[in-house]
């Protein structure tokens, strides 16, 4: 299995964790898309919001590592890029509570494969991680090192191609990332997400992303 490092573009020391709240709760916007098997002048405006839920727990009792109880102590879980319309999301952070079944989720995924897939230094990276999210229905997971030298950094892995690419420093940072309207974000959520009417009849798929502070993002760019 591949795992991808690239040079970050995020630091830890941002914004504290009420004005990340804040942003979070004021930023909205909306998708272009395109009808699936229509004409590409075909288009559709879908707005999203974010959804951050109240903490559930005690966050001292989460381990000190990649911003997590500072996270903790102030949400308690976080959906991304919502669209009301097909109950579809780009991203979940899940509350600690969610940990344990999204982690026998992620790890099933691994039944069977050989050890030509999957060889025992994988297997002590990947036990060496703790499932804090996910990308919905797509078999894709949001992991953070919970040891070694990059203890606290959150990877993105691709179950497509098992694939872990290093995504940010911490969680924070993480989710300061996922709220960075840009090209990039444009091409990871048109990815897997998908809007369906008419009880699956009609599809339309992502074009670009528009937001309220003016940032937009192009697939075509």
């Amino acid at each position: 299995m591949d795992k991808q490092r690239h040079p970050s573009t995020t630091n830890d020391n941002g914004k504290c964790m009420q004005e990340l709240i804040e942003r979070i709760l004021g930023h909205r916007g909306h998708f272009v898309c395109a009808q699936i098997s229509a004409p590409a002048s075909q288009h559709k405006k879908l707005p999203f919001t974010h959804i951050c839920t109240p903490p559930t727990g005690d966050a001292s009792d989460l381990p000190e590592v990649g911003g997590l109880r500072r996270f903790y102590s102030a949400i308690g879980s976080l959906t991304l890029y919502h669209v009301a319309a097909s109950d579809e999301a780009g991203a979940y952070i899940a509350s600690p509570a969610q940990w344990a079944s999204l982690q026998h989720d992620f790890l099933g995924g691994f039944e069977g494969m050989s050890a030509q897939d999957w060889s025992a230094e994988d297997q002590a990276w990947i036990e060496a991680c703790c499932v804090i999210g996910t990308e919905p229905h797509t078999g894709n997971y949001f992991l953070m090192r919970m040891e070694g030298d990059d203890a606290g950094w959150v990877y993105s892995f691709t179950h497509a191609g098992l694939e872990f690419d290093e995504e940010a420093p911490s969680l924070p940072a993480f989710v300061e990332k996922l709220l960075t309207v840009n090209n990039s974000l444009a091409r990871r959520l048109a990815y897997h997400m998908r809007f369906s009417e008419d009880g699956g009849r009609t599809q339309w798929t992502l074009h670009s992303i528009h937001d309220n502070t003016g940032a937009c993002g192009r697939l075509e760019a």
